[in-house]
Formats: C-alpha cells, sequence, structure tokens
C-alpha cells in the first residue's frame, strides 16, 4: 500500500446525469503548507517530498459525500492494488 496526503483545493456545484453534484478537485500537500492548526505542517514537507506533484480530480453525486469534502480539509489516500 502507498499512502499520499491531499488538500481539498475546490469544491464546486455541478451535475451529472441529470443529478445534482460536486466536483471536487484535490491536490498533493507540499512543504511550507499551513496545517489544520494554522502553522507550518511537518507531515505536509515529507509527504511533499515524496509525492512532489499530485492531483485528484472526482465528480459525486452521493449528497451524504458531499459533507466529506471542505476547502482546505486534508485526506488521505491509500493506494492498493485491485483485482
Amino acid at each position: 500500500m502507498v499512502r499520499a496526503k491531499f488538500v481539498v483545493i475546490s469544491v464546486t456545484d455541478s451535475e451529472y446525469d441529470n443529478q445534482p453534484a460536486k466536483s471536487i478537485h484535490l491536490a498533493g500537500v507540499f512543504d511550507g503548507q499551513i496545517g489544520k492548526d494554522g502553522n507550518q505542517c511537518e507531515e505536509n514537507a515529507i509527504f511533499g517530498k515524496y509525492t512532489p506533484a499530485a492531483e485528484i480530480r472526482m465528480v459525486i453525486v452521493n449528497p451524504a459525500a458531499h459533507e466529506e469534502f471542505k476547502v482546505g480539509g486534508f485526506k488521505y489516500v491509500d493506494f492498493t492494488y485491485a483485482e
């Protein structure tokens, strides 16, 4: 498994297949980035060193999942093999 850390940089109203949706854009964290506590986050520097460029874009139609993504919020993403 590989773990990456992302920050939500935008959440916009969208539509998919005639359903209300949210377009979510996440970017990899980086050195010098401010953490949730308002200070530079050492963990972000470590993740950014090993994943210097990363981006995820999603469209989500599940209203309950929309609440999980707030601009400025941090998310871990675990990559594991799928069959």
